[in-house]
């Protein structure tokens, strides 16, 4: 499970923390699925929800995305 990266898209708090419990912060991604009806209209705030603090926040929200692009 390590050697994969995941997005947030679970629709389900308790899930979204085993998953990062896991894998580890480092290996999810924000998601929105925009712009089909399963996605969240406000990822950003599902992100906020959960229980994290702000170096995990900063690599949900773009830090993982940026280390695995290289920018």
């Amino acid at each position: 499970m390590r050697r994969f990266t995941y997005d947030m898209i679970t629709h389900s708090k308790p899930l979204m923390e085993y998953v990062i419990s896991q894998v580890g912060v480092d290996r999810i991604m924000l998601g929105s699925d925009y712009c089909f009806e399963v996605g969240y209209e406000r990822p950003v705030q599902v992100v906020d929800e959960l229980r994290l603090n702000s170096e995990q926040r900063k690599m949900i929200l773009g830090g993982t995305a940026a280390r695995i692009l290289k920018l």
